[in-house]
């Protein structure tokens, strides 16, 4: 008699033929069997590549997504059927490279006054645009209320991984048409906000016109103002600043991918002699992850090398992004690739948890195995989070000022940091 094993590759072997008819034969009865888990699943998902009516594979894959719910081809399959993936945007992952070599040619929004076309500026009360000739303000509703959280709140993560923008980077070099003037001028650095040298019109890269680019979902209004963060960075630099020398300082704008983990983290004890029932209650279990959030910066060229500062904002303040608040602002697009931040979210959230197993269990790490196999991202965003960067020429440090809440920290400020 045939083993399931065989009959698995057997089958899937004839479903990658496309011999329909011996791969329904060697999977249905591999079914019949009651194979393993991990069998019947790769028995359904091949199955549902052969079925031609919509219905019947949206079946077979939600009977895995039932029993498995981080199927990866069987979500994105879903994905492509309910119209939210396009299925000649997936790529193979293993192969792809971004190709960075040439500058990319952009779309920028341009703000001036509606009624004198003169250059707006962010205004202090963080909802409006001022015009610096007229005075004449632009108000666009900034919300009161947190933004939820919830399971559709966010994007997609196996959509997005699934394609290249979960896999590129903002192109360091963009070249930008003003709207204005009709002037070409290049943006360096990743930037996504400026102003154009020629006309001195604020310019905001369009980034959801921008094909394989993953636009921002929210945005940290400035809540601090520059007289505030001057004096907070003269008084760690000992009174030595000089606001005579602070030309053009504005508030930047840097990106963190925030991640939505969920699932569980098991862990085991090394093996002992005792009954099974001792080993269930005693010797493994799993720790469960729930909206667990993990911020992660997307640059690598934060001044001073402060990445952890992620961890000083409170996110649940953010608000819908407009592209008004970058408004006469520094702005950089993110760096680090979506796939790259979600493996050091997943390393986070382990070291988190396990530290969280060691309390409770009363032991160090090595003196138990964890598996996180059971652990993955339900959602995603990225978030614009506001930095005043302020140097010292003559003690050679970097003041990093948290634009939320006033948080300051410095150091020596390396050349190669940008």
């Amino acid at each position: 008699m045939e083993s399931t094993r065989d009959l698995l590759v057997r089958g899937v072997a004839a479903a990658k033929a496309r011999l329909i008819g011996e791969a329904r034969f060697y999977l249905e009865w591999l079914l019949r069997l009651e194979p393993p888990k991990d069998q019947k699943l790769e028995a359904l998902y091949w199955l549902s590549t052969l079925v031609t009516d919509p219905d019947q594979e949206r079946e077979m894959l939600e009977s895995i997504l039932a029993e498995e719910p981080l199927e990866p081809r069987a979500r994105r399959r879903l994905l492509i059927i309910d119209g939210k993936l396009d299925a000649n945007d997936v790529i193979n992952a293993d192969y792809y490279e971004q190709k960075i070599s040439l500058p990319a040619v952009s779309e920028a929004d341009r703000f001036t006054c509606p009624k004198c076309g003169g250059r707006l500026t962010y205004a202090a009360d963080g909802s409006s645009l001022e015009c610096e000739y007229c005075n004449t303000r632009q108000f666009f509703r900034r919300q009161t209320a947190s933004l939820t959280n919830d399971r559709s709140s966010g994007n997609d993560f196996i959509a997005a991984m699934a394609t290249a923008s979960g896999h590129n980077q903002i192109m360091e070099q963009q070249l930008l048409t003003c709207q204005g003037c009709g002037a070409e001028f290049m943006l360096t650095m990743h930037e996504i906000s400026t102003i154009c040298p020629f006309c001195r019109s604020p310019q905001v890269v369009n980034l959801n016109i921008v094909r394989q680019m993953i636009p921002p979902s929210r945005i940290i209004p400035v809540e601090v103002g520059f007289p505030q963060a001057f004096a907070a960075a003269r008084a760690v630099f000992s009174g030595e600043l000089d606001v005579n020398q602070m030309n053009d300082v504005r508030p930047a704008f840097y990106p963190v991918w925030q991640f939505e983990m969920s699932g569980s983290i098991g862990w085991r004890l090394p093996d002992v002699d005792s009954t099974d029932d001792q080993r269930e209650s005693k010797y493994y279990g799993e720790e469960p992850v729930d909206f667990y959030f993990v911020p992660v910066m997307a640059v690598s060229n934060l001044p001073g090398r402060f990445h952890d500062l992620v961890q000083e904002f409170d996110y649940n303040r953010a608000v819908e992004y407009n592209p008004r608040y970058l408004v006469d602002c520094l702005a950089v697009g993110y760096q680090i690739p979506l796939s790259d931040a979600a493996l050091e979210a997943r390393e986070q959230t382990v070291r988190d948890v396990t530290r969280r197993i060691e309390k409770r269990l009363k032991l160090v790490t090595g003196d138990f195995f964890i598996n996180s196999s059971s652990l993955f991202i339900a959602q995603f965003w990225l978030t614009l989070v506001p930095i005043w960067v302020f140097h010292d020429s003559h003690s050679k440090q970097v003041a990093i000022i948290n634009g939320q809440n006033g948080r300051t920290r410095v150091n020596y400020f390396n050349e190669r940091d940008g």
